[in-house]
């Protein structure tokens, strides 16, 4: 019964949260992934205080105490903290998720949003549960050494997660196309880890499976599922996470059977939820396409990417003149050149300003 309890509360939590973070900075979902940060963390130390724990013969009971403290510390905070007061709007918006007609496009992309939500939760969740069975029983480690396989992960996951919140927040790669490039990477990840014996090789590809895998491209999908319905985000996040919650009940439950055979062929099934997250999101990518019929995204895009690298190029000049600056101060140096700069600034205003 308890644990039923800290499943509804799990859930409670993720669709309070994840909202909460879309409508900071002006719906920015880079902040989604920060969430994931905080995960990943938890991810890294719990692998290493259960392993040191089973070494020296302590309780396991301990691990559920530590984690009631922190939800009480939790709770302490977001009970003090104030949350900004809901607009009123003088026209009621419908908070239904079918609140308009939708598209061939948009139900498939509904379809296949829902399917990630699943499969997303999949791929962490086996990976967790059987890679340190798989290191001592396939690859001959030690209980610390298999879990520290588990750490490697989550030390990645950290990495993704603070890559990604910087590719979303300045806005470099489309979220679809990142999307897609990570899932491809954790199936190239994966067939690494499914079939060498190399320990050496498998822990190198589990810290980048958990750049790829656990770094917040589930989060990522969430922010597109969002994005197609801003109406509706708690109902959006409350779909998404049901059927990650499906993922939590039926993998242990299909990889216990597999595991019957091996704990390679447990872990392998990983590589097949992988592909299969691949293949949808390989036909999202032409759906969101043909949903975004106003090309202003995409010119929106654009400019940030080519923002970006002025600002970098602006920084690399305006530096290189101030070293040469001291370089002419230190060596008494004639400067011909004082009004250069501003010449220079002038120059980018008039361009900017036709």
């Amino acid at each position: 019964m308890l644990t039923i309890l800290a499943g509804m509360a799990n859930s409670a939590l993720d669709s309070g949260t994840y909202p909460t973070f879309l409508e900071m900075n002006g719906n920015n979902g880079a902040y989604t992934i920060l969430i994931k940060a905080a995960m990943s963390l938890g991810e890294f130390v719990l692998p290493i205080y259960i392993g040191l724990n089973e070494n020296l013969g302590g309780w396991y009971g301990m691990s559920f105490v530590i984690t009631g403290a922190i939800l009480l510390i939790n709770l302490i905070l977001i009970s003090r903290t104030k949350f900004p007061q809901r607009p009123k709007t003088e026209k009621q918006i419908s908070r239904r998720l079918f609140s308009e007609r939708l598209t061939a496009p948009k139900i498939g992309m509904l379809i296949i949003l829902s399917i990630y939500g699943y499969t997303s939760m999949a791929v962490m969740i086996l990976f967790t549960q059987w890679i340190t069975l798989y290191g001592t029983d396939f690859l001959g480690m030690s209980n610390l050494q298999a879990h520290f396989l588990l750490s490697l992960y989550s030390m990645g996951s950290i990495i993704g997660v603070l890559l990604i919140f910087s590719i979303l927040q300045r806005g470099l790669i489309r979220d679809i196309r990142l999307i897609v490039g990570l899932n491809g990477l954790s199936v190239l990840n994966l067939l690494v880890i499914c079939f060498s014996t190399n320990p050496l090789l498998v822990s190198i590809t589990s810290f980048l499976f958990g750049v790829t895998a656990a770094g917040g491209v589930m989060q990522v999908g969430l922010n597109i599922f969002s994005a197609m319905f801003p109406h509706a985000k708690g109902r959006v996040t409350g779909i998404y996470f049901s059927f990650g919650s499906i993922a939590l009940f039926t993998v242990p439950i299909i990889t216990g059977m597999l595991s019957k055979i091996s704990t390679a062929a447990a872990l392998r099934f990983d590589l097949v939820i992988a592909l299969i997250s691949l293949v949808i999101w390989v036909i999202g990518h032409r759906l969101m396409d043909s949903i975004e019929s106003s090309d202003l995204d995409r010119e929106r895009r654009q400019i940030n990417l080519i923002d970006f690298f002025i600002l970098k190029l602006l920084q690399w000049r305006f530096k290189h003149v101030r070293a040469i600056g001291l370089k002419k101060v230190q060596q008494n140096g004639t400067i011909f050149d004082s009004k250069r700069e501003k010449e220079i600034l002038d120059k980018i205003e008039q361009k900017d300003s036709r």
